[in-house]
């Protein structure tokens, strides 16, 4: 038994089962756009779409881990507690998390064949600095935080087995983050708020949090550095307004990133500024995600 009372065999079985989950997730959009690659060649379909449809296999494969390990409790007579209604928002947030993170590295396999061998590895490691089948000591707490994979699991893994309520140090954040790391990682900054639908808006929300020292959203900086730049026009200005040109400005300099665009942009707002010290106005009407903006219906 482990230091809980939970027999040994029953915590290595929830460690291993949640821990195959966060694998599947990180593993399946890199998996399903290789086996696509000449589909997308021919045919226009979004990737996630790919994605999308491998989805339900590893929800399948996690539900019925569950359902086996359930079984193991019973014979080994862990009781059942409340907390089994807690356990789904644990493998949601390992979920969320494995498919963020699985979705940044689908982008660089696209560009390198050596990324699925290299994935496989890290796992590897990964596994072996992850308390899978082992408990961490009170001691090493304050290391939780370096592994974000550590506190989703180990709070699971203690709602299943009758642990304590309240979550690992970490958990709460590490949900949060990967929750916005799938945001910027499935192409959604457009169309997360209901209100503020408007994607330099986002980046600037976003890598404020970076600036203030949330480094675990580290795997964002590139790809917001990117989108931000596809969006530069010849006269200097970044997006569709001054506005997000303003935006998107105040997000590199908090990434701390100077490319010639950045230059650009500057200028291309100080030129605009009229001799008041204030830019030009423009009427502004939004009512929501279906509402209109500017008078024209968005589409």
């Amino acid at each position: 038994m482990d230091n809980s009372g939970v027999p040994y065999p029953v915590v290595v079985l929830a460690g291993l089962f949640l821990w195959q989950g966060f694998v599947e997730a990180l593993n399946f959009p890199l998996q399903h756009i290789q086996a696509a690659k000449t589909t997308l060649a021919k045919v226009r379909v979004p990737h996630d779409a790919f994605v999308a449809a491998g989805m339900g296999l590893v929800i399948f494969n996690s539900a019925l881990r569950l359902l086996i390990l359930l079984a193991a409790m019973l014979w080994f007579q862990v009781p059942l507690t409340g907390l089994l209604f807690l356990v789904p928002l644990g493998v949601a947030s390992r979920f969320v998390l494995g498919l963020a993170l699985g979705w940044l590295v689908a982008v660089l396999g696209l560009l390198f064949s050596d990324v699925a061998n290299a994935l496989g590895m890290v796992i590897n490691l990964w596994f072996l600095v992850t308390p899978v089948v082992y408990t961490l000591p009170a001691a090493a707490n304050k290391w939780l935080i370096l592994n974000p994979v550590t506190p989703l699991l180990t709070t699971t893994r203690q709602w299943l087995l009758a642990g304590p309520f309240v979550p690992t140090p970490g958990f709460w954040q590490i949900t949060v983050i990967a929750y916005l790391l799938r945001i910027i990682a499935e192409h959604k900054e457009a169309n997360c708020d209901l209100w503020y639908r408007d994607a330099h808006f986002v980046y600037n929300f976003f890598t404020r949090a970076y600036f203030s020292g949330i480094h675990k959203l580290e795997p964002l900086r590139q790809p917001i550095i990117e989108r931000i730049l596809a969006s530069a026009r010849p006269d200097g200005h970044l997006g569709d307004t001054l506005t997000d040109t303003a935006w998107v400005v105040s997000s590199l300099l908090n990434l701390r990133s100077y490319p010639p665009e950045l230059t650009a942009a500057t200028r291309y707002l100080l030129a605009a500024q009229q001799a008041t010290g204030e830019w030009p106005r423009w009427l502004l009407y939004y009512g929501g995600a279906n509402g209109y903006l500017a008078g024209v219906q968005r589409k």
